[in-house]
Parts: C-alpha cells; structure tokens; sequence
C-alpha cells in the first residue's frame, strides 16, 4: 500500500496494522521517529509492546506491506513500490 504524510508531529505516521485483540496487535509505519528522521517502524504487541526503528527513508512517501502464511506475519518496506525489502 503506497503512504504519504505531511510529518508534523513526533511520532506521525501512516501505518499498516494487523489486530487480533487489544492486547495483541501489530503494525509497520512510515513515522517521523523522536530523531527527527522518517524511518520504516513496528511494532508487536503481546501484553508488552516492542517498538522497533528500522531504516531511515527519504521523502514522504512510501510502500508498506503485510505478508501473512499461516499465523506468521512479516512486515516491509519500499520506496519504488518494486522492491521491498524486510522491516521486520
């Protein structure tokens, strides 16, 4: 799924989420980080969440995608919306 953001705000992000309850939930974000760069971001939540900073990209645009086989879900990111590469 191609995102955009205008990027104002510490963590504003457009982001792909996968939800099972409350309490476990998963998404990959393209997000303006507290370091004040746009970088490819998830997070899993199981109780706990677990926030992870990916790859610094450029711009503010990019291709978020969910892959699922089973009950495993894996997360990526592209810039050209051709190649996409394993956030997480």
């Amino acid at each position: 799924m191609k995102v955009s953001h205008a990027f104002k705000e510490t963590y504003d992000s457009a982001s792909v989420m996968v939800m099972k309850d409350l309490s476990c939930w998963a998404k990959c974000c393209f997000e303006l980080t507290d370091f004040g760069t746009h970088a490819a971001v998830s997070v899993v939540t199981k109780g706990d969440s677990d926030d992870a900073n990916g790859c610094n990209l450029e711009g503010n645009v990019a291709w978020l995608q969910v892959c699922r086989v089973g009950n495993n879900f894996a997360f990526h990111y592209s810039l050209d919306g051709v190649n996409f590469y394993m956030m997480r």
